[in-house]
Order: structure tokens, then sequence, then C-alpha cells
């Protein structure tokens, strides 16, 4: 009988074929047993027709950009992952994913294709995160005939929006998009756009909110720029206009106003402590990024923080996840990882920072920023100012608080 050393010789004398061939083998393995992948960000470009100063992809480079080959792997990875997954998600992100709109339709083809034939097609969707300048005519139909959602990245009025997301030639992006979205209601009526905060205007998000709203915005996804300075005078002005937004929302939605806001909406009806145990935000457990040359980070915002990045990289889009220890560490909800959490008082109500924004500041994903612990501190006050507002507004919303309306066929 072979011992452990002679085993580990004849493992030390596999030719390179033969070890790849034996981390596909145990790949397979770990694809039929690990918890399922069932959305996946692809990375089309790194390039983009903008540059925002607050975008967490540092460095746009224009060379790097998914080839199709790398794209059907990628479709091929999460469909296989999609057997034992509810759903199967893809997102085309960047850069500015609709610099590369021919990739993206023949990806949509051959997924849809590949997932007919896998029967699979019942879980596959799509969505798309773009700043909506290049948005013509014959994308918008093509989006809307494929029922693919896209999510706008818009910060408010054309004095805050074009503070921070300036054309790569310094022109207003903010009049581009304004441009057509007359043209984008007409193909997809709901509207929904990300709104990113800088401290420079948090105290002005309740009049965006409302600017965005009137122009035609229907949900918003509302979130503090990262790698910029907040101090904690910002962080109050930032809490008590969300009060102010998210209460505005909800008197227009009582009114019937189809309008919703993503922040929040999950905690607001949770009991004290319900977070106990849990932590992050999925990234590398159900959702994972894909990079232009085919490699998997846990998401796209860990794929941009540079250098850091390449101790989180899981495997590639050929082999499947092959780093099983890393993995195992983001499906991990033990909080000895996590000593600055364990000792927290709010650990109950709270699920941690950034991953990203921990690996950046102090190369540990698993230590929440000084910034995110007070970042959450303040949504737990707002989350608890507006829950009294809706305790004392008797009258429900006649437009429901989770209701999602699909493109028009």
């Amino acid at each position: 009988m072979m011992g452990a050393r002679s085993r580990a010789t004849v493992a030390n004398r596999l030719s390179p074929q033969s070890e790849a061939a034996a981390k596909r083998i145990v790949a397979k393995w770990y694809s039929h047993t690990a918890i399922p992948v069932g959305h996946i960000e692809l990375i089309l470009t790194e390039n983009c027709n903008h540059r925002c100063d607050y975008c967490f992809v540092k460095d746009k480079n224009n060379s790097h950009v998914m080839s199709e080959m790398v794209g059907r792997q990628a479709v091929d990875f999460v469909l296989a992952q999609a057997r034992r997954s509810p759903q199967c998600n893809v997102l085309f992100f960047g850069g500015e994913p609709l610099l590369e709109f021919g990739l993206l339709r023949e990806l949509v083809g051959y997924a849809q294709h590949r997932a007919t034939s896998m029967d699979a097609g019942n879980k596959l969707s799509f969505s798309i995160t773009t700043n909506g300048t290049l948005l013509t005519e014959e994308m918008a139909r093509f989006l809307r005939e494929q029922r693919i959602m896209y999510l706008l990245s818009v910060d408010g009025d054309r004095a805050v929006h074009d503070a921070h997301r300036r054309l790569h030639n310094g022109g207003s992006s903010y009049d581009l998009l304004m441009a057509r979205f007359q043209m984008l209601k007409h193909h997809q009526p709901w509207q929904g756009a990300r709104m990113t905060v800088h401290p420079e205007f948090a105290r002005r998000v309740h009049e965006n909110v409302e600017h965005l709203a009137r122009a035609g915005i229907n949900q918003f996804i509302i979130g503090p720029a990262s790698g910029v300075m907040w101090n904690s005078a910002a962080l109050r002005l930032y809490g008590r206009s969300l009060v102010r937004a998210l209460s505005w929302v909800h008197e227009q939605a009582r009114r019937g106003a189809p309008l919703k806001i993503g922040l929040l909406e999950q905690d607001l009806g949770s009991a004290k402590g319900a977070q106990r145990g849990e932590w992050g935000c999925g990234a590398g457990r159900g959702r994972m990024c894909v990079a232009a040359a085919g490699k998997l980070y846990p998401c796209s915002k860990m794929h941009g923080v540079g250098e850091a990045r390449e101790p989180w990289c899981l495997g590639d889009v050929w082999n499947g996840i092959t780093e099983y220890r890393k993995r195992a560490l983001l499906l991990s909800r033990s909080d000895q990882l996590r000593p600055k959490c364990r000792a927290c008082d709010i650990a109950g109500e709270c699920v941690g920072g950034c991953p990203a924004n921990g690996l950046e500041a102090t190369g540990d994903a698993f230590a929440p920023t000084d910034l995110d612990c007070s970042m959450n501190r303040m949504l737990l006050g707002v989350r608890e100012e507006f829950a009294e507002f809706v305790r004392r507004d008797r009258e429900p919303p006649r437009v429901s608080a989770t209701q999602h309306i699909r493109p028009i066929s």
C-alpha cells in the first residue's frame, strides 16, 4: 500500500498536463457539492466613455476587452452551476458594457441557445449596468425584446451628476443621458437608477430623488461613494436626507405613484437581531465576477482594487473554482474571521463591511473599515427613524414596496 510520502512523491512527478487534468476533475467534483453560483458579472471591457472620479475601476484600459471565447466559457460556467441553483443571472458590466454591444448581443444568443439545450431556459435572465449615454434606439429595442433590465448610473440633477460623472473629454454626461431618456422610457417604462452619493452632496439626496422621479425614474438604488473622505458631518447630513427621500417616496407611492427605493427594503421589516450570524453581501458565494481575461473573482468591486485582487482570484472559466480554501473563507459565517465584528455591539443588526473596501484599505477582506462601520451605524438610525414614520402613517401605499415591473414585450 502506498504511504503518504510515496503519494506525495508521485504527485510531485505529475506532468503539467496530468496536473491540469487532476485539477479539472477536482473542480468538477467541487462544482457538484459546493454552494452553486447563480449570478455572474461579466466585465465585457474595462474601458469607459466616462471618467467618474469615484469609480472603483481605477485604470480605464481599452485593451482589456473580453473575447467571445471567454464570454462563452463564462456562460457555460454559470449554466453548469444552474443545475443546482434556482436562478441563473448574467449581469453585463464594465467599464461601460455598451462599448461592446456586439459581444453582448452574441453572448445573449449563445446563452439562450445553451440554456434551452440544458433545460435551464426558465432560470436564465440578463441585466446590465450602464451610464446610458451610448444607448441607441436599436440597443433599447434589443434590450426590450430580450427582456434585459438595465440600471442607469445617474446621481441627480445636472450640477450634482456632472460634478463627478463627466465624459472622458470633460463634457456633460447628464445632457447626453437626458437627451435619450424619452426614447428609453418608451422601450422600458420602468426605469431604475443607481445613485452614487458623494459627501459633497450628502445633504441633497432627497432633492435628487425627487428630481429624477419627476424626470421618469421609478426605482432607486442609493449608495455612498467609496474611496473618498466622509466625515461625521457628511454622514449626519446623508442620514437626514435619506430619511426625507424614503418618506417622500413612501408618500408618493401611497398616492399611487410607481416609485420604489431599494435601500433598506429587506431590513425595514426585520426583527431586532435578525442579522446575527450573517455576514457579507454574497460576493464569492452565490455570485462571482468574470474578468475580461476569464479569471474568477468574488465580485466586480474586488476585481477593481488592482493588484490587491490577485490573492482573491478563485479560478477561471476553463477550470472553474479551483481556490477551494479561499472560497471556503467566503462561504464561512464564523465570527472567528472577523474579530472586530465579534466584539461589536450592533453585530446582530449588521452584516459587516464591504470586503473590497477592507481589502483596499487594510489588505484584509474580513476587516470592515472605520467608514463602513460608521456608515452602518448611520443606516441603522435611518432604518429606525423611517420605520417610525411608516408606523405613524396608517394608510398603506397603493404600490407594493417590493413590486417590480418588467419591460413591455
